[in-house]
């Protein structure tokens, strides 16, 4: 027998109705949401490049275009340009002198100064890639990325044949995602309940940028108990909205020993892993070996999983799904498992629809290791999705069950929005209205307010 569904009422009022406003389909709860502390929101910034020196002609331009920038005046940034010369800007690409003049007029005067990380003159061409950093700012920091082309012009003057300015991410403060926020989200769209899924996987990850590489094996661990300690802490403010999952990348040393200290935090409800993250290859026996490790350490401790379970290894698809179900969930049988993005990694491709298909197929035969599968649907739908592939999804959909089929937003920082990924998938997934309430209604064994 699979895990029961409790199936709730999901007509329900947006905190933002009013009675007298018409009631609308809203889920129960989203089954895929992170809250990002400021320690891991580091780890997302990238580090900064080393400056080289330029040749002095064309440094004596980059200066200029600092100093007309500074000054505010339109008059001489404009003469830095070729006559033709392109300004990119957020609005977009404008050309030509008088163009270029009246968009500098709405720049702010700024304390600006390029760090060129790269360049190469080509004859009469040039180009210089580097950073903009911020004065101003103490200590200076880089606030931008920016991309110059230049052409050498009679009497061998060097003019800027195109600019191109890409804001970035300053601090590690614009993605931090609290608890206190994410009940804002949800709250704009209706939801009263979620699954918190920890990023302190991102501590043992290769892959993040702000990783700090030198760190011994055993401060690498105290970084990511730190962060399932937060998200713990986290979620505690609101016991009955919140159910927070710890991560650990599975391949770690650690991994077994992390999972054991979180099934004995009653404040954890669950396991969160992130095979691409982690680097897992489904092909390799020592991997596949260590995962069905820690999928059995999981289910001795009735810790609920969810797993993203697509790996970066190409290619990918029925036969990864297989071993999934032979060597792996098979691992955990008394435990809800739940497949992230349905068994994709956002977004709809022919790997993600093979890997489904994988997955209704052994449904259909009954495996036991199904017995307890459910799949959400973060991320796999866009305005831009073909819609032969919606229309497949809706089959697999309904292969699977609609009560296997729960909703998440995968909100991962503040300026998310649960309301707009459900909203996709009510006008994208072309699901009969009774499928929808279904699927809105779907509660999880985990999604209840005690461990079971």
């Amino acid at each position: 027998m699979r895990a029961p569904v409790v199936v709730f009422l999901a007509l329900q009022l947006a905190p933002t109705e009013s009675p007298a406003q018409p009631r609308r389909l809203v889920p129960v709860g989203d089954y895929h949401t992170h809250l990002v502390s400021e320690s891991a929101a580091k780890l997302l910034l990238v580090p900064t490049l080393a400056e080289v020196d330029l040749p002095a002609e064309i440094d004596h331009v980059i200066r200029q275009w600092e100093r007309a920038t500074k000054a505010g005046d339109p008059s001489s940034l404009t003469t830095l340009f070729t006559a033709d010369g392109l300004l990119g800007q957020a609005a977009g690409w404008v050309r030509g002198s008088a163009a270029i003049r009246g968009a500098a007029a709405h720049f702010s005067p700024e304390d600006l100064r390029v760090r060129a990380h790269a360049f190469s003159v080509v004859d009469t061409v040039a180009i210089v890639t580097g950073s903009l950093a911020d004065q101003a700012s103490n200590p200076v920091r880089d606030v931008a990325n920016v991309a110059f082309t230049l052409r050498r012009g009679g009497g061998h003057r060097w003019l800027i044949g195109t600019f191109l300015r890409e804001s970035r991410s300053t601090s590690a403060g614009s993605s931090v995602l609290t608890a206190d926020r994410l009940i804002k989200l949800l709250d704009s769209t209706g939801i009263r309940r979620a699954v918190v899924l920890s990023e302190a996987f991102w501590f043992g990850s290769a892959l993040m940028w702000g990783v700090d590489r030198s760190l011994s094996i055993a401060d690498e661990y105290a970084t990511v108990r730190a962060e399932n300690d937060w998200v713990a802490d986290q979620v505690a403010k609101y016991p009955s909205r919140l159910v927070a999952f710890c991560s650990v990348n599975p391949l770690k040393s650690y991994a077994v020993q992390e999972i054991e200290r979180c099934g004995t935090n009653p404040a954890i409800r669950g396991l969160k892993l992130h095979l691409a993250n982690s680097e897992v290859d489904l092909r390799s026996a020592d991997d596949v070996a260590q995962l069905g490790r820690v999928f059995r350490t999981a289910n001795q401790h009735r810790l609920p999983i969810v797993v993203h379970m697509r790996p970066r290894r190409q290619p990918y698809g029925r036969e990864d799904v297989e071993v999934m179900l032979r060597e792996v969930l098979s691992q955990a049988p008394d435990v809800p498992i739940q497949i992230a993005h349905f068994a994709g990694w956002g977004g709809y491709d022919d790997a993600t629809d093979q890997a489904a298909e994988a997955f209704a197929d052994a449904v259909a035969r009954n495996d036991p290791a199904t017995r307890n599968l459910y799949f959400d649907i973060a991320g796999i739908v866009f305005p831009g999705t073909a819609v032969e592939r919606r229309q497949r999804i809706a089959q697999l959909i309904r292969r699977l069950g609609v009560e296997r089929v729960v909703f998440g937003s995968d909100v991962a920082n503040p300026n998310g929005s649960p309301a707009r990924g459900w909203d996709q998938v009510l006008k994208l997934i072309p699901l009969t209205k009774r499928e929808f309430a279904t699927i809105a209604s779907n509660v999880t064994p985990y999604l209840s307010a005690t461990r079971r």
